[in-house]
């Protein structure tokens, strides 16, 4: 896009100012007067193509991470090259509500030529999600602060911002140890009960999975291949009031990535449920950062319970489903009965402000038999201090 004067510049007051010092001239006669005038008008020209010549062939990127976590300062930067001199640029970035950034960044002078200059600036967001930054704004009041320019250039990124995560004060362990008698496996020498097979012994092996009946009649030590336990499996699903960014929806993302840290440690298999996407139950950290991934795009999703029959076709028997919302908790009655129906196990925290309310929502699931469990902002921490069952 071509470079335009700003409409806020004081290139108008300076015209008033020719004009009257012209109509001076003529009132008085006095020549010098006139020469004043004249020498204004060229000035107030030379300015002009000065200025737009000066903004009018930068190029410009902008350089950042592609991953970050919300409240940590990322440094950007903005390399600049132009086919000609060019002097005292402002660089202003795009502007969010939840992003923290310097107002503008600065670039004093520009060498000629094919090289770049870099000038680095800083963001901060406050809340999780996926960034989308798609343009750029350069000014300059070069050469005389008359005429202001702006230009704005298409610069495309794309920016996830992680949820930050906190650690529970308490944590009922039978509510999803034992909660559920769904257990999940997989083939490797392990400490489960279960035996898969047997193998010859092999340096390393623990003596109590020798097989002494089989290495006698074998004259061979051989070993039992047991099965490794990988815990339950559960389910996360936020469920927002809207889909809007605000730092109460942000909540139930924290909420989420924080169960998801949490269990995922105690060796249980996490999974999420989220509108259209689901990312089946898995262990580990790398789990954990698919999970985190998966809920910055929440604000791009139907984040909303999707139809029952679609979320119990994916839950199987025996599974713990936890539904974290900031909405009301109560119009989610209907799907965890069908829930139990499916034997799925599920349990509900809501995230909220009104204690009143939140005591409404208790009695109305201690009513129905619901495991209910409410967290108050600043205090989610303390969640699972909050029992109704």
């Amino acid at each position: 896009m071509s470079a335009s004067p700003k409409k806020d510049s004081p290139v108008l007051s300076y015209v008033l100012l020719i004009i009257t010092v012209f109509s001076s001239a003529v009132n008085t006669g006095l020549n010098v007067l006139y020469f004043v005038a004249i020498f204004m008008t060229v000035f107030l020209i030379f300015a002009y193509a000065n200025g737009k010549g000066n903004i009018k062939g930068i190029e410009i990127e902008r350089h950042l991470g592609r991953e970050c976590r919300e409240k940590e300062k990322i440094f950007v930067d903005y390399r600049i090259k132009n086919k000609r001199r060019a002097y005292y640029l402002q660089i202003e970035d795009e502007k969010f509500s939840f992003l923290e950034s310097e107002d503008y960044a600065y670039a004093g002078f520009l060498e000629a030529g094919p090289e770049t200059k870099e000038v680095r600036s800083f963001y901060k967001f406050s809340i999780p999600g996926i960034f989308f930054l798609k343009t750029l704004k350069l000014r300059s009041a070069f050469p005389a602060g008359i005429i202001e320019f702006e230009r704005t250039v298409n610069t495309e990124n794309e920016i996830v911002v992680l949820p930050e995560t906190f650690d529970f004060s308490k944590v009922p362990e039978d509510l999803f140890m034992n909660l559920s008698e769904n257990e999940y496996f997989k083939v490797k020498i392990g400490t489960g009960e279960n035996i898969w097979g047997v193998r010859q012994y092999e340096y390393g092996d623990r003596m109590r999975d020798i097989d002494w009946k089989l290495s006698a009649r074998r004259d061979d030590l051989m070993v039992k291949i047991r099965e490794q336990p990988l815990g339950k499996r559960i389910w996360l699903m936020p469920v927002l009031k809207d889909n809007e960014r605000t730092d109460g929806n942000a909540d139930v993302i924290r909420m989420c990535s924080s169960l998801a840290k949490n269990r995922l440690n105690q060796g249980c298999l996490v999974g999420l449920l989220m509108g259209g996407r689901v990312v089946f139950p898995h262990g580990g950290g790398e789990q954990f950062l698919v999970l985190s991934k998966e809920l910055c795009y929440i604000w791009n999703e139907n984040a909303s319970i999707p139809a029952a029959g679609r979320m119990l076709s994916a839950l199987s028997p025996g599974d713990v489903a936890v539904l974290v919302t900031n909405g009301d908790p109560v119009g989610l009655s209907p799907i965890l009965k069908d829930m139990r129906n499916s034997f799925i196990n599920p349990v509900t925290i809501h995230i909220g402000d009104d204690v009143r309310k939140m005591k409404e929502y208790a009695d109305h699931f201690i009513n129905i038999d619901e495991r209910f469990y409410f967290a108050q902002k600043g205090r989610m921490g303390d969640v699972f201090e909050n029992t109704f069952s």
